[in-house]
């Protein structure tokens, strides 16, 4: 089941256009597990009767918000294409993906940059296709077998995008393995060693929309300066038609080109290897590029079509730094074993296309060396010269016994790659001797743990005999078993500072040094009371609470509606005596601040109405749908201009009879949060765009006949009832 939460999706749409919170509202699956294709300018009968999911209602709102081929200044930003209502796949994706993730779905975009077309992709135990089509023509759910098999494409390379400029290729789930050819690098340094982070950019031949391009360039160099001469230059005849006849030559310049684009790209691994599937149907151009820590000569290669595999092998002049050593072949004897089990994942952040600033990290196996050496030994290693070491593993277990002090390196061989380290190390001695350890808490960089006051801190450890514990001198009771030994420290009611753990053990000794502060703000509480205060009746209206921290409480404030009023305070508890005859009647909007001793705040709001006798409902001054005389498909609308002047609207419920049978159904308020004019490009723009509460019901068969009335309900819990209105579809 999937759970929409209350206004995730209440953002601003414009008369004229679907309401994603209202066409989300009582729906209960995200999916119902279902591949298929969309008909163009489907109804929402159709929508909701075959797949009442939360898919299909978004793709469903997608269509309706941008039902127009792209123009004018191609916006990037979801809110602003949904508000200029135009766009081609490009506008389409993003606004998909934006709402789906405002409807808490994850969701990301997938492209074939070789053949200039976008979709997205949401995740249900998995990832699913998802694609609308411009001009709401229609789009599919989980047809991957679109691109290559029903509409022909030849596909070169598909994946999906992250928005730090990882991308992973996914061609392979979007064409049959016939159609698919693997493509294999292996680049090497001159000693024959794998190079990672060698960046190769796949090209082919393909159509590239510039439009946007193409407009911001218009804007920028002539409408811009056209905008800012005088009215009285742009009203001559010469001006005037010297600026209309560049637009009409800026007019024929095609907004698509063909020319060798980018399709895919990818980096090398640790060993220097790297895969491409494409696929079979295109040629494609293979650019090898290095960087500044790497600097190879860039390499280009060409590849025709045909379903053979094919790998290339590149050996650079690239000289990169290796250790020279040598494992000693003597036996390791002493009186201590030391056991290191180790591995490691390695990283790379690897930019996007455009060589963006921000870098994603991809995390793939990692490989690391290990060394174990004498002192000797190390200082050699710490100089570059060749070295000897008592052991070594290039991952998984190494063992070994030891009498003098070891030195253990770790080492990593990558060049464009980082590594973390996953360590642990056990040492056993045959010597009887007293030791104890403290475990938790663990020592960061700085060697002083820092806890919030209040924390139940977790000390625990290890010893070989009886330890005891001691907290700043004073000691504790632990609990024990075997060699563990563990205790649980509460912090309430101390103070910042310092504090010292020490752990004894007849002569050894172990000390942590942890750091308590006050990270936490108050907390605030506030009791219940009726949010809607007759003045003529209630000449005294308390309101109380508590406030608590973890510390210690500075002060508490209270404001009404923006203005201070005085609260009294007796130890945590809080209250505030209003009398509610010096009010306005209508909402009053109460927050109480609290800040604790070390200036950290809080704050928490409430409303409440006041009201009279003489208090009047909400007034309905339009009720009405649209169209006016609807025939079967037509897409009804129910819309009401409502007021409740001092008071805030909490319900707009409409209620429908249809064949003696009564639908009651939520109405949302239209072009609001906030409200705005339309934008110039809208296909709307001569309709007005103020704010009103609207239904939409969909389509219905011709001779129903639908009688439907509206409840309004304000903050103060007053209720106003319409007239019941008739729709009779011809």
């Amino acid at each position: 089941m999937w759970i929409l939460l209350e206004r995730v999706c209440d953002v601003p749409y414009d008369i004229g256009y679907p309401l994603l919170r209202e066409k989300l509202e009582g729906i209960k699956y995200l999916w119902d597990r279902k591949s298929y294709i969309q008909p163009k300018h489907r109804t929402w009968n159709w929508s909701i009767s075959n797949h009442p999911t939360a898919v299909e209602a978004i793709s469903y709102w997608v269509g309706k918000t941008v039902p127009v081929q792209a123009y004018g200044d191609r916006p990037s930003q979801p809110n602003i294409i949904a508000h200029e209502h135009n766009g081609w796949c490009g506008e389409l994706y993003k606004v998909a993906v934006a709402a789906l993730r405002s409807s808490l779905i994850p969701a990301t975009g997938v492209t074939t940059r070789g053949e200039d077309h976008v979709w997205q992709m949401f995740y249900d135990e998995g990832w699913h296709q998802s694609d609308n089509w411009w001009e709401d023509g229609g789009g599919s759910i989980d047809r991957t077998d679109i691109y290559a098999y029903l509409w022909g494409w030849n596909i070169s390379s598909i994946h999906y995008f992250r928005g730090d400029g990882l991308i992973f290729d996914i061609t392979d789930e979007y064409l049959k393995e016939k159609d698919l050819r693997l493509v294999d690098f292996e680049i090497t340094d001159i000693m024959g060693k794998g190079l990672d982070g060698i960046r190769i950019l796949v090209l082919v031949k393909g159509p590239l929309d510039w439009s946007w391009i193409k407009y911001k360039i218009w804007n920028l160099f002539v409408e811009g300066l056209w905008e800012r001469l005088p009215e009285g230059i742009r009203s001559r005849p010469l001006p005037s038609r010297l600026y209309e006849a560049l637009k009409r030559f800026y007019e024929r310049i095609p907004d698509v080109i063909n020319l060798a684009k980018l399709t895919t790209w990818n980096y090398t691994d640790l060993e220097g290897r790297c895969r491409f599937k494409l696929g079979v149907n295109r040629s494609y151009i293979f650019v090898v590029l290095g960087s500044k820590d790497l600097p190879i000569m860039p390499r280009v290669f060409f590849l025709g079509k045909g379903e053979d595999d094919r790998v290339f092998r590149i050996r650079t002049c690239f000289i990169r730094k290796m250790p020279r050593w040598k494992l000693e072949s003597k036996a390791l004897i002493g009186d201590n074993r030391l056991k290191i089990c180790f591995n490691a994942r390695s990283y790379q952040l690897q930019a996007g296309i455009l060589g963006s600033k921000y870098r994603g990290k991809r995390w793939m196996k990692g490989k690391l060396d290990c060394f174990v050496m004498d002192e000797k030994n190390f200082r050699r290693y710490q100089m570059g010269r060749r070295f000897s070491c008592m052991a070594y593993s290039s991952g998984g277990n190494l063992s070994l016994c030891f009498s003098k002090d070891i030195y253990i390196v770790f080492r990593n061989n990558a060049v464009r790659s980082y590594a973390i380290l996953d360590l642990s190390m056990k040492i056993e001695s045959r010597k009887d001797i007293d030791k104890v350890r403290i475990l938790k808490p663990e020592r960061d960089i700085m060697d002083r743990p820092i806890f919030d006051i209040g924390d139940r801190i977790n000390i625990s450890g290890i010893s070989t005999a009886e330890p005891k514990l001691l907290i700043d001198g004073r000691e504790v009771d632990i609990e024990r078993n075997g060699m563990r030994w563990w205790y649980l420290w509460d912090t309430r009611g101390l103070d910042e500072g310092e504090y010292v753990i020490e752990a004894r053990c007849k002569g050894s000794r172990d000390r942590v040094v942890v750091r308590l502060f006050d990270l936490s703000p108050p907390r605030i509480g506030i009791s219940p009371f009726s949010k809607v205060v007759d003045r003529d009746v209630c000449d005294e209206l308390i309101i109380s609470g508590n406030c608590t921290d973890n510390y210690k409480i500075r002060k508490v404030e209270a404001c009404l509606d923006g203005k201070d009023v005085g609260i009294s305070l007796n130890g945590t508890a809080w209250s505030i005596k209003i009398d509610p005859r010096d009010l306005d009647l209508g909402d009053h909007h109460l927050e109480i601040k609290a800040t604790d001793i070390s200036g950290l705040k809080t704050s928490k709001s409430i409303s409440f109405s006041v009201i009279n006798n003489s208090v009047a409902g909400p007034k309905i001054i339009d009720l009405y749908h649209h169209p006016s005389q609807p025939t079967p498909d037509d897409n009804i609308i129910i819309y009401a201009n409502i007021s409740s002047e001092r008071f805030k609207i909490k319900d707009v419920w409409l209620y429908l009879e249809v064949d003696g049978k009564v639908i009651k159904k939520r109405m949302f308020r239209y072009a609001s949060f906030p409200a705005q004019e339309r934008h110039k490009e809208d296909p709307l723009a001569d309709l007005p765009n103020d704010p009103v509460f609207g239904a939409e019901l969909g389509e219905f068969p011709s001779n129903t006949s639908i009688t439907y009335w509206i409840e309004v309900t304000n903050s103060a819990n007053l209720s106003t009832s319409s007239d019941k209105l008739s729709i009779h579809i011809l």
